[in-house]
Formats: C-alpha cells, structure tokens, sequence
C-alpha cells in the first residue's frame, strides 16, 4: 500500500483542522488566527483530556489570559471583514476553551471569584457558540470540526446542568449526543471526538441499573448504527450477539446490491463500523462471539458482501470476524480487500487517505494474528506487510508532525532521559494505536539480528513508549528497552536504566531485577549479583505472603506462591535456577546440588496440577507449558551432575527423567543434553547424530553448533598445557558441560567423525557455512564467544584474514558473558 497522507493537494484550512483531529499541534492554514485558536485548543486539551486531576490554576490563568486575547484580536478581524469565515470558525473555537476554562475555574478551591460566577461565564460562552451555529452556516471543510465543537459543548453544558442529579445529566446526554452526528459514524482517525464520546460514556457508565443494550436504545429513542455504538461502547467488552444481530439483520434486508449511480447502503456500512469495535472489545477483554451465534453472523457478514460493492467497512468486519472463528485464510483475504479497496479509494480521493488510522489497524491486526506461514502467493507476503506498516505509521507522524525516534538517530538519545511521563499526547484512540503498532513491530522483529544491530528495536519501544499514559505498560515497554540493551551488550547503560528508570519507580518489577542479576553477573565478583537474586526471591515470596494475609494470619510460602500469576511462577523457577548456577560458580557444584531439592518443591508448589493451572496452561504457547519448564530443570540438574566425576549416572538419569514427561511438542533442548552427554562419554558419532538432529530443526541452535564444532576441531593439548586449557576453555551458552575431547589418537576409527581427509574438509567447510550464517541471522549466535571462538579457529585454519576480528569479538563477548542468558528473565 504506497498510498500517502501527505497533506498535500488539499485545503489548507482542511488539512488544518484534519490535523488537529488527530491531536497535532503545529497548523499552517494560511488564516494566522485560526492557527492560534487551534493551537490554544491544543494546549487546554493536553492538561484536560484523559486527565484525572483538575486543570493548575496557574496553567488555568495563562490559558485564559491567551484565549481573551485572541477573542479581543478576533473581534476586530470580524468587524473588519478579514477572512470572515475562517475568523469566525476560530471564534468558535475560543467559545469552547473560553467554557471550558471558566469551568476549571468553578471547580478550584483556591479562585476569588465564586464557583457560581465562573459557572455562569462558563454557560455564557457555550450559549454563544450554540447561538452562532444556529444562525450562522459554514463551508463543508468545517462539518467535521464542528461536530467536535458541538460534542465538548454538550459535555461541559452536561456538567454545568444548575442543581441537576446525574440522572438529570444522563438524560440530557441521551437527548442530545444523536443529533450532533446525524447518524454518521465519525472515523478512527477522528481522535479528538472519540475522546469526548468516551468522556460521556465514562459519565454514564456511572449508572450501573444499565446493564443491557436495549436500556440504552431505549434511552437514546434510536436503533441507528450510532446508538448502537454508544451501546457497545458503554457496555464495554459485554456479549449481547443476538440482540445486535436482530439490528443487523434488519439493516440487511433494507440493503440491496447498488446500481451504478448508487452507493452503498449507508445503515448498513455504518453498522458494520460499530461491529468492528463490538469484535475488538470482546477480544480485548478475553472473550468471543457466542458459538451459537457464529453462522448467524458469518451468513450476516457474506450477505453483506453481496449487497455491496467494493465496502471497506464490510471487507474490515469479514477480517476480524474471520479471524476470530479460526478462517485464517478468508480473514486475510478480507484484509488485502481492504487495502485494495483503501487505495482505489485514495485514487479518487487525490491520493490521500480519508481514514489512515483505519489502514493502519487493518495492518496492525492482520500481523498480530497471522505469520510468515500464512504467506499466500502473489497476494499476502507477510515480510511486506511489515515493511508496509511500519513505512505507514513513519508517514503518519511526517504528514501531521508528531516527533518520533529514528533509528538512523538513536546515538544522540540518552537513555537516562527516557523518564516516566508521556512526552506525546495524542488523542486515546490515536495514541493506543500508535502505541499498539510500534510495539507490535518490536515484538515481530525481535528475533532479528539486523533490526537490533540497526537500533530499530530500541527506536520503536521508545516510540511505544512516548505514547503510553498506563504505568504498568509503560515499565513493561522499559524492560523490553533494558532487555534489547543487554542483548547489544551495553551492559553498563542496561544497568543504568535498569536502577534509574524501572526499578526506581516500580521496585516490585521482578523480572528487572533478574535481569540486573544477570547484568552484574558479567562482573568478575558474582556477589553483588548473588544477593540480588536472594532479594527478589525473598521479595516475591514476601509480597505474595502478604497479600494472601487475612485479618488475623499469614498463609505460609506454599499458599503464598500458589497466587502468582503464569509467567509469575516461570518467573520464580528461573530465579532459583539462576540463584543456583551463582552458588556453582562461587561455591561448587557440590554446594549447588544440595539446592536442587527446593529447586523440585518450589516447582511442586507452584505447578500443582490445580484445575485453575490446567486451564491457564492451555492458554500459553508450549514453550512456557509446565512441563517444557519440567524438562528444563531435569536438563539444569543434568549439566550439574556431569560436571561431577563420581555423578555421571545421575546426570544420565537426570536426562532419561525429562525424556520421560509426555508432551505435544519435541523439546531439542533434550537431544542437545544426550548429545553433550554422549560427547563427554566420548561417543562422538551418536552425540553428532543427536547435534545433527537439533539443526535439522534450528540451523542456527548455538550449542548444537558448537557441540558439532567441540569434535570438527578437536584440540590436541599436551599434559603441561591442561591448567591453561581448563583456564582459557569456552564453554557452551546453556551451560552444558565441558566434553572430553575429540582427538584421532584417543578414538576408535569405529567412532570417528571423519572417515577421510576429504570428509573433514568438507565437515569444517560445512561448519564454517553454519557459523558465518548463524552470525548473521541469529542474536544468540551473534553474543555467543563459543561460536566467535570456533569462527577464528575455522579462519585461521584456512589463513582467512578475519580470523583475528573474529577472536577479538570472542574476547570482547567472554568478558560481558552473564552466568545464564539474559534470555532466561524474559518471561
């Protein structure tokens, strides 16, 4: 979709007010006080709207002072005939904010002026603007501007009823917020009249008797498409499908296929708006459409289809409606009719987009709920969607000027500056998609080595960022920031961030300390990384005891840790296994076996085979199911034992034991313990074989790699030499033990892993092919020292002049190496 939203090749004063619709604020209209009155507005609705405190009397006193003065200046400009309609259009505006700010003033305890003069001022300038409009007509470029105008003067006229109840207030909502619209349904992309809508339905949510969709349409005397949007939208998330399906059926059999001077029936098409927001607030809240009504609605939906032509409404409800009863494939044909239509739309439009928030959610949803293997020749490509996307939402933020983080420019960004308050503010609708979508590409590109290299993984979390106002999903967006630090190995600036800007503000954020845990484990001394594990277990355990304290006792850490949530409980698994890799390392492996019990009834406790764990499990992927989690403690104690001389049995049975538990799905990570056991037995072609099998799955599995690479390149030491081997050895990521190894001299010919000359050239060639495309494709790989280490080995044996970068790269990572990956607080 190459179709932009320049602003281009429309009317100033047009894109002007398009502009501020979305929550811009810099104007170039060409009408000098129509910019001022729009910036003015910009500047009261950043300290009111979606603000729970009251406005600053001293912003309040700044604002009013601007707003008299710019009244004053536009007076003039009337009475002298100067562009008359922009200047009176920009009066209306100062009514509003005039209103507005003697409301504020009514409600501050600390104005001179009684509450009862300011309300009166108040009611005066909204009595203005609905007097004006009364008599005064305007161009059509203002119609959806006014809308905006008509609906923040309902609202204020709404609070400042004299001595009426909030039954009074409700019912002068539901008299008036029909006609204002004339049953058109605004657009995603007007944010600014979402934002005033949910303001009053926030208000009349506060009668909890409504409870069912028929009250409200009642309410409002209307079944139009727009009353059954403030339906939805009161009743938030709720399940009422037949009730709204008895509505669109009736727009169904009132439509017809359109002649060719005809249009779309609007009724319907405007239904099939408010379906979109039906669907996405029950998947919002965790639910679906009842099964009993799934065909009623399909055979809804595909009707439609039939009695329009072309509907971008209609191909954007089949999308989401299809995808929700598990029709991927139509779900993405919809999707490419959306934007197939959008663009044939855009063509007859200039070339601008009448809706781009729209298209933008379009892309959003179809990559939240699609992958690579959905790709369809010739009409989706899920990689070009992507690319699509994110060249949308950059376009976006040029068109209307909203500052943005570009990659190319991360170098300048001082990640201590990255504080807790939101630096864009955007209308509701406007900034939770924006915000939806850069994480949304953070969480597709991940995994890609390029987009972190490139700074476009930190680039869109703090763009992600800049938009959220929510503090929980503004630290778990910071974690993701700290997380990519340590992942390019800007270990310093991670723990920077790590204590300044999360810990600091959200000391309960477990899963940052784990991460600081693993950041300090870079040090020579693990203490400091140590006690930070011994705090956040004694912490989790500690928080939870005390919320499950009653009145009169605490329940005990069993009971304690049986109320965190899914990842909570991954979580605190990790930890005790990071708390014991950390005892291994400063005390011995003896010292951490004697662990290895409460490490089983810490799991025992947490994942207790509960009705409640069953449920939950079903919900997860199966890498966090509990017995994936299961099989990796087996494989944790495994590399334990191996390590052991007297232990060689246990750490086989450790492994026989995660083989044992029944699951959906092939763990490699069992095949890759057999091949390093197998390898320490010195069997070297059954553990090639298990090495062999992993990276027919995962060509870029670093400890397969470097099991294969442990016996491609055999290192013949002799007997003086094995102090500084045992020193300066590099061992595999996941912390497989060290193999005995490979040599010619020491096998049988009957386990060699090369039967001739030719065949171990062609191994170490195949070997390097492995390595080099791991270094490119793969993060893991990228930060592995044992990969860098095999490289420069492959490189010098071929007199490769890129074997001593690739030595310094191993050096440079061995030093930052964490005692685990970093990928294990990640949950």
């Amino acid at each position: 979709m190459e179709t932009k939203n320049t602003g281009r090749g429309r009317a100033p004063i047009a894109f002007a007010l398009e502009a501020r619709m979305v929550g811009a604020n810099e104007f170039y209209s060409g009408i000098e006080n129509l910019d001022k009155a729009l910036h003015l507005q910009f500047r009261l609705h950043y300290h009111t709207l979606n603000k729970e405190d009251a406005l600053n009397p001293s912003i309040a006193k700044v604002l009013l002072k601007d707003c008299v003065i710019l009244y004053d200046t536009l007076k003039i400009s009337i009475s002298q005939i100067v562009a008359p309609e922009p200047n009176e259009f920009a009066q209306l505006i100062v009514y509003n904010l005039l209103a507005i700010l003697y409301y504020h003033k009514s409600q501050s305890i600390n104005e001179n002026e009684t509450a009862n003069e300011n309300k009166i001022k108040a009611q005066k300038y909204l009595l203005k603007l609905s007097k004006t409009l009364e008599k005064r007509k305007f161009s059509s470029i203002y119609d959806e501007f006014i809308k905006l105008l008509k609906l923040e003067n309902l609202y204020y006229q709404g609070k400042l009823l004299h001595g009426s109840t909030v039954k009074d207030r409700h019912t002068f909502y539901y008299e008036n917020i029909l006609r204002i619209f004339n049953n058109n349904i605004p657009t995603n992309s007007m944010g600014l009249i979402f934002d005033y809508i949910l303001l009053i339905i926030q208000d009349l949510r506060i009668n909890k008797t409504i409870v069912e969709p028929v009250q409200i349409l009642k309410n409002l005397k209307s079944e139009s498409p727009m009353a059954c949007l403030i339906a939805i939208l009161q009743l938030n998330g709720k399940q009422f499908d037949q009730f709204y399906l008895q509505i669109a059926n009736k727009f169904l059999q009132n439509s017809k296929f359109p002649t060719a001077n005809q249009s779309n029936n609007k009724n319907l098409e405007q239904f099939h708006l408010c379906f979109q927001i039906y669907l996405t607030n029950l998947i919002a809240n965790g639910q679906t459409i009842d099964k009993h009504s799934i065909d009623q609605w399909e055979n809804f939906v595909i009707s439609s289809m039939g009695n329009t032509f072309q509907s971008i409404p209609v191909a954007h409800s089949a999308m989401i409606l299809f995808s929700l009863i598990k029709n991927k494939k139509e779900s993405i044909l919809n999707f490419m009719n959306v934007v197939k239509y959008t663009k044939k739309q855009s063509e007859l439009n200039n070339n601008q987009l009448t809706d781009p928030l729209s298209l933008i959610s379009s892309y959003l949803f179809i990559l939240q709920n699609t992958t690579k293997v959905d790709n369809i020749d010739t009409l989706f490509d899920y990689n070009n969607c992507i690319n699509e996307l994110n060249q949308m939402v950059i376009n976006f933020y040029t068109t209307y000027k909203f500052p943005y983080v570009n990659h190319i420019n991360m170098t300048n960004i001082n990640t201590s500056k990255i504080t807790s308050d939101s630096k864009l503010k955007l209308p509701h609708i406007i900034s939770t998609k924006l915000s939806k979508t850069w994480q949304t590409l953070y969480q597709i590109q991940s995994t890609d080595l390029s987009k972190l290299l490139s700074n476009e993984l930190s680039s869109h979390l703090i763009n992600a960022m800049n938009l959220q106002t929510s503090t929980t999903n503004k630290m778990d967006l910071k974690f993701n920031y700290a997380y990519v630090l340590s992942q390019q190995n800007k270990i310093d600036q991670c723990i920077q961030f790590l204590e300044n800007e999360i810990l600091e503000f959200y000391p309960f954020h477990f899963k940052a300390w784990h991460l600081l845990a693993l950041c300090y484990s870079t040090e020579e001394d693990k203490e400091k990384s140590y006690r930070i594990v011994n705090s956040a277990i004694d912490a989790m355990v500690s928080t939870l005891e005390d919320q499950g304290q009653d009145q009169d006792r605490k329940k005990n850490n069993a009971d304690a840790k049986k109320q965190f949530t899914w990842l909570e409980k991954w979580q605190f698994i990790q930890l005790k296994m990071t708390q014991i890799t950390l005892v291994e390392e400063i005390f011995g492996a003896l010292d951490a076996l004697d662990m290895i019990e409460e490490l089983f009834t810490s799991f025992n406790e947490l994942f207790n085979d509960s009705t409640v764990d069953e449920i939950e499990q079903k919900t997860v992927k199966f890498t966090l199911r509990k017995e994936y989690l299961l099989q990796m403690i087996w494989i944790f104690v495994s590399n334990i034992y191996i390590k052991l001389d007297d232990h060689k049995m246990d750490a086989l049975a450790a492994i026989k034991e995660a083989t044992k538990i029944k699951t959906e799905f092939k763990n490699l990570n069992i095949d890759l313990a057999e091949g390093y056991y197998l390898l320490n037995q010195n069997k070297c072609n059954d553990a090639l074989q298990k090495f062999e099998n992993v990276l027919y799955y995962d060509e870029c599995n670093v400890d397969a790699m470097v099991g294969f690479a442990t016996m491609a390149l055999p290192e013949s030491i002799s007997p003086e030499e094995c102090d500084i081997q045992d020193y300066y050895r590099l061992y595999p990521s996941i912390e497989y033990t060290k193999p005995i190894q490979a040599n010619d001299n020491d096998n049988d010919d009957d386990d060699k892993i090369f039967v001739t000359d030719v065949d171990r050239s062609a191994g170490i060639a195949r070997l390097k092919l492995l390595l080099e495309c791991a270094t490119l494709k793969s993060i893991e790989a990228y930060n592995s020292p044992e990969v860098w280490w095999y490289l420069s080995l492959v490189y010098e044996k071929y007199k490769d002049k890129e074997y001593k970068q690739a030595l310094l790269n191993c050096i440079k990572l061995e030093e930052g190496k964490p005692i685990r990956s970093f990928k294990f607080c990640n949950y």
